[in-house]
């Protein structure tokens, strides 16, 4: 699932991003739901406190804080999906299936994979009801 396209620009990807983790955190229950709200108030205090400094988005700090995003993007990702940009389109972020970074992409796609792979924990089947085939 996309959530942002077409920049690679922080200032345009960390309120996109934080936009989308009270999705995700609706969905969690439990401590995953505990641990990842806490984070995400955290990092949206230090945002709305550092964002009104234009220099701030170019700044190592900003750097660091964009990495400790992408933790809690993951953190809150779906069962088997990771946050990332999409291969092939490095401006394309979201939580995409785990399978498609696989190195045995090639395997899924062609059914030749009928186990649960160790590398994603996709199987065959599971790819082709993922895609609605």
């Amino acid at each position: 699932m996309s959530i942002s396209h077409g920049t690679l620009n922080p200032r345009d990807l960390i309120p996109t991003f934080l936009e989308a983790v009270p999705m995700r955190l609706g969905i969690l229950r439990g401590d995953a739901f505990f641990k990842g709200d806490k984070e995400f108030k955290r990092l949206l205090l230090e945002y709305e406190e550092h964002s009104s400094q234009p220099d701030w988005f170019m700044s190592e700090e900003c750097s660091n804080y964009f990495a400790e995003l992408m933790k809690l993007m993951q953190d809150v990702a779906p069962h088997r999906h990771i946050f990332a940009s999409y291969p092939g389109d490095s401006s394309d972020f979201g939580w995409w299936p785990s399978y498609i970074f696989c190195d045995n992409i090639d395997a899924h796609r062609t059914g030749m994979n009928d186990y649960h792979c160790i590398a994603c924990g996709w199987s065959s089947e599971q790819v082709k009801q993922y895609q609605g085939d």
